[in-house]
């Protein structure tokens, strides 16, 4: 749409069923499913299909490879990064999409409960902050140093953390699936070296689908409503 919405021109893309959007390197990219992204470099008006699948062959089982999707996606110091959701870890491309390489995989795994076995996590969110790179897994949450190519295991229970933004230098994570109680943390917060708990809102429902802030006010927003606003990093919330 170039007039706010009110008409919409369909791109002559192929609909590899995309979920976000970002902007980086004065391009508009797409994540999908099929290894595939989509990136723009005129606002949106046409595309070009990039694939990282050859970067993750091996690593993902061939009957699945074609089918796996993107969610995660984003930029650090020129580099762009995507988290692959059927076990191909996080890759990279310091071409904006031309080539991928992968990053560190042995440091990214992760053993769940009693068992022996190695477990490559299922991303769903990459936030850069401070100079690292956070994904946020199913179950885990890492932080990657470049200079070092390597993951570092946080000691954080995920529980689908994909709802992240950064308001006044300070990272705050909310969880994204059913997730009822109020022993539960509500949204987690780092200010690069310590995490803690804010405040909650008057509800049990610890589900929230998305994050976001324009400086001043932090809005949490719940699966079919509603959304709580603090202006004091959750002291104190209203709600809409």
């Amino acid at each position: 749409s170039e007039d706010n919405g009110v008409s919409w021109t369909k791109s002559d893309v192929r609909d590899y069923w995309y979920s976000n959007f970002y902007e980086a390197g004065g391009y508009v990219f797409a994540s999908g499913n099929g290894c595939r992204i989509g990136r723009s470099e005129d606002g949106g008006r046409t595309w070009d299909i990039l694939n990282y699948q050859k970067a993750i062959e091996g690593w993902v089982d061939e009957k699945v490879l074609g089918e796996s999707v993107c969610y995660a996606i984003a930029e650090m110091d020129g580099v762009l990064y995507v988290g692959d959701f059927y076990g191909g870890g996080v890759i990279c491309s310091k071409d904006y999409g031309e080539t991928w390489e992968m990053t560190d995989r042995e440091s990214l795994y992760i053993q769940i409960g009693d068992s022996p076995e190695k477990y490559m996590d299922n991303f769903y969110h990459l936030e850069p902050y401070k100079g690292k790179l956070y994904s946020f897994g199913l179950y885990s949450v890492h932080a990657y140093v470049p200079e070092q190519d390597k993951w570092e295991t946080l000691p954080i229970n995920s529980k689908c953390m994909a709802s992240v933004t950064v308001i006044n230098d300070v990272m705050v994570c909310g969880r994204a699936m059913p997730n009822y109680g109020t022993e539960v943390d509500y949204l987690l917060a780092c200010d690069g070296e310590q995490w803690g708990a804010l405040g909650r809102p008057e509800t049990d429902d610890n589900n929230v689908r998305a994050l976001g802030n324009d400086g001043k006010y932090l809005f949490s927003l719940h699966h079919g409503g509603p959304m709580y606003y603090s202006d004091n990093m959750g002291q104190t919330w209203n709600v809409t």
